[in-house]
């Protein structure tokens, strides 16, 4: 029995230590990227590098609990060398699994920074694919068997695992450049938007509109402002890389950075969602309270009643949505370093008397 019992823990430690890694497989239009040397990141550190098989996949060890990486690819074609950066966009699955398909990358980020997608393909080397094997999609997505081969040493001298290219054409042009230019147009887009919304929320107060819809548009504005920050910040860390690799110490200098930036748009996103909650409640009440009076109740009391019970009940409903969101917020407040106790308190009496509010009405509902 003592035998049964270490080899079962002996399998059972074998089978976790063969499945710790990150595993990924890259397709372009369900073709393979293949034959690509690959660096894959996390907070700015090196996990390991790896070479892509004909099926567009690899596997690189790394610790366990690993969600979100950063995946560079290098290659050297007849067309020249072909790279892609690819940060804040592969996040992996339980077992450390992740399918990236670069056709959606390449979609959004030309839609993004006004890049046509042509281009950028090209740039990433991914019109020039000659590995000859489609990628299967046909089957569930599992992760690759095989641990692919290393680069070799002597190709490798930058995060991309490549030497430094020569002089490129446009069609050629390095990605960095290409996320340059992308992350201005973006800053300059939410620039405009800004503008856009600033003279919507100056029509709704002519207007005198209702003051939460009003606090809706200012709160976007809000969060628009804080995502150019973000975006500034990102291409701080492009025209730096741009200049030699940056140290661990840099990068987690900017991933601290755009994080505090990014928890604060989520702040704020959520105050918003809590006031549109509110008003979809009010409407919801409304409605349901023209649909009572358009009916034919047996008498004008049970006509009262049921508006009644009906406005009660959507009001629970909008707390009840309300709770969830404060609960949210306040896990967040509680996780972030920087986040005061008098805030922290602030958010629980909040929450505090929304959860008492709520109990008063649902006792309300079931004495009725």
């Amino acid at each position: 029995m003592k035998k049964i019992f270490l080899l079962t823990t002996f399998a059972a430690a074998f089978q976790l230590f063969a499945t710790a890694g990150v595993d990924l497989r890259i397709t372009y239009n369900n073709q393979a990227v293949c034959r690509y040397e690959i660096t894959v990141k996390a907070g700015g550190a090196t996990l390991g590098k790896g070479v892509t098989n004909d099926n567009g996949e690899v596997s690189i060890s790394a610790p366990d609990g690993i969600k979100d990486v950063d995946v560079f690819g290098y290659k050297k074609t007849a067309n020249g060398e072909k790279k892609f950066d690819i940060q804040g966009y592969v996040k992996l699955d339980d077992k450390g699994f992740a399918h990236i398909k670069m056709e959606q990358l390449v979609k959004e980020m030309s839609s993004d920074s006004g890049f046509p997608e042509s281009l950028m393909a090209s740039a990433w080397g991914l019109t020039d694919l000659d590995c000859g094997v489609k990628a299967n999609t046909s089957k569930t997505e599992s992760k690759p068997t095989a641990t692919q081969d290393e680069p070799k040493e002597n190709e490798e001298s930058d995060e991309f695992g490549g030497n430094e290219p020569g002089p490129e054409s446009e069609s050629n042009q390095d990605p960095l450049l290409l996320q340059e230019q992308g992350l201005k147009n973006e800053i300059a887009n939410l620039e405009r938007k800004i503008e856009k919304q600033k003279a919507e929320v100056n029509k709704l107060k002519a207007a005198a509109a209702d003051e939460r819809q009003i606090k809706v548009k200012e709160l976007e504005i809000e969060e628009m402002k804080l995502k150019s920050e973000r975006k500034a910040v990102a291409l701080e860390r492009n025209q730096n890389k741009q200049k030699g690799p940056l140290s661990p110490a840099d990068n987690k200098l900017y991933d601290e950075r755009e994080k505090s930036l990014e928890s604060r748009e989520d702040d704020i996103k959520a105050s918003r969602k809590e006031i549109e909650a509110q008003v979809k409640s009010d409407k919801k009440a409304a409605k349901e309270e023209a649909q009572v009076n358009g009916g034919s109740p047996d008498s004008e009391r049970s006509a009262e009643e049921r508006r009644a019970e009906a406005k009660l009940k959507v009001e629970i409903a909008g707390l009840k949505t309300q709770i969830s969101l404060k609960e949210s917020t306040l896990e967040r407040a509680r996780k972030k370093p920087d986040t005061s106790k008098e805030e922290i308190a602030e958010k629980e009496a909040e929450l505090k008397d929304l959860k008492a509010r709520l109990a008063e009405l649902e006792g309300q509902l079931n004495a009725e």
